[in-house]
């Protein structure tokens, strides 16, 4: 999965991203943007207060200790229900790669919700950011502050995430 994949989803001609890419590209694959490996999780409820479920596959790569085993802590709002598995991440070394799926189901009870999923040794936590709306927060029915605080959390681990590949 690349970022021109996302970008092909999106519309974007092939012709266009060879201009920006100046490499021979082929849109075949499409991706959303809810499958893009990144540290944050964001989920669009179909409708205000009806049942709502959706999944997402993340990759990560340990960047701490070589024999480190992480457990995932979740923070989330009654009326969710949000899971990750596995829920215990074992790695034994440096670079390597394990992959996890969280879910998320449940009811919105306000138009903006936020949780958290946070990889924890003992050592070092890393920490995600979820959050879930509806129609009523594309709309602007809820607070502005809310939204633009969860957009600064994912351009920050947006540039973490850059800066430690």
């Amino acid at each position: 999965m690349t970022i021109c994949s996302f970008l092909c989803g999106l519309g974007y001609s092939q012709s266009v991203l060879q201009l920006i890419t100046e490499d021979d590209i082929t849109c075949f694959d499409t991706v959303s943007a809810r499958d893009l490996n990144y540290p944050s999780f964001a989920l669009k409820a179909p409708r205000p207060k009806h049942h709502l479920s959706g999944s997402f596959k993340r990759t990560v790569t340990n960047v701490g200790l070589p024999m480190s085993i992480y457990r995932a802590i979740m923070t989330v709002p009654k009326g969710l229900i949000v899971s990750v598995n596995p829920s215990v991440l074992s790695f034994t070394s440096l670079g390597e790669k394990k992959t996890y799926v969280l879910t998320i189901e449940g009811k919105l009870k306000k138009s903006i919700n936020s949780a958290s999923l946070v990889w924890d040794d003992g050592n070092f936590q890393v920490r995600s950011p979820i959050i879930i709306f509806d129609e009523r927060a594309e709309k602007g029915e809820s607070t502005k502050l809310y939204c633009i605080n969860f957009i600064y959390i994912v351009i920050f681990n947006l540039l973490f995430y850059i800066i430690i590949e």
